[in-house]
């Protein structure tokens, strides 16, 4: 099923396979799934084709949206292919975050960043790690130069959670109490390198 926390690949990735964030409607309708924007290839690269698992398996839509640099969020749309009637071929579980074969976390809702202070323990599920990490909150209001894309991400959270390439585009969520139900947060960028004092 395609539901947040699985792999996903376009042919222009600079570096291969990345992870699915969330299936997504925009507010036209659209739909599809997010993914991280650096891995759909940078905001040059509307209408590349992303498949779900790996491009020789399913082809599953295109690059709708993907924002130029200096943006809040490195995130991408890919909005599903559609049959010859205009009905589209697939769909996304927006409630929904892999966590094994046949499992899932279900998601009850959504959490800005403002109602997450520092200490707040999170949790990514990425296609690479390919199982759960946690970690926590421990600072906000970081501006981070995107090198793979250009330009600088604004105001985003740091956390201590482990992650490897191919994680890019990975849910953050959390679970207050422990269960499988669990808050989304947003989207893992990448691995941080802190300069400076």
């Amino acid at each position: 099923p395609i539901i947040g926390g699985i792999v996903t690949q376009t042919a222009t990735s600079p570096r291969g396979s990345s992870t699915l964030n969330l299936g997504a409607t925009t507010n036209s309708v659209k739909k599809g799934f997010i993914m991280s924007g650096h891995a759909a290839g940078c905001s040059a690269n509307i209408g590349t084709e992303v498949g779900q698992n790996f491009l020789s398996i399913r082809k599953v839509g295109n690059v709708l949206t993907n924002p130029p640099n200096n943006r809040f969020s490195d995130s991408a749309f890919v909005e599903f292919k559609k049959d010859a009637g205009g009905n589209y071929l697939y769909t996304a579980d927006q409630s929904k975050i892999y966590r094994g074969a046949n499992l899932s976390y279900n998601i009850l809702g959504k959490t800005t960043s403002t109602q997450t202070p520092v200490g707040t323990t999170v949790k990514i599920m990425g296609w690479s790690t390919n199982h759960i990490e946690s970690g926590s909150i421990n600072l906000k209001g970081v501006n981070v130069s995107n090198t793979l894309c250009g330009g600088t991400l604004t105001n985003q959270v740091r956390a201590t959670y482990a992650s490897l390439d191919g994680d890019s585009g990975a849910p953050i969520f959390s679970s207050p109490d422990g269960s499988y139900n669990v808050y989304y947060y947003g989207i893992h960028v990448g691995r941080l390198t802190v300069s400076g004092t």
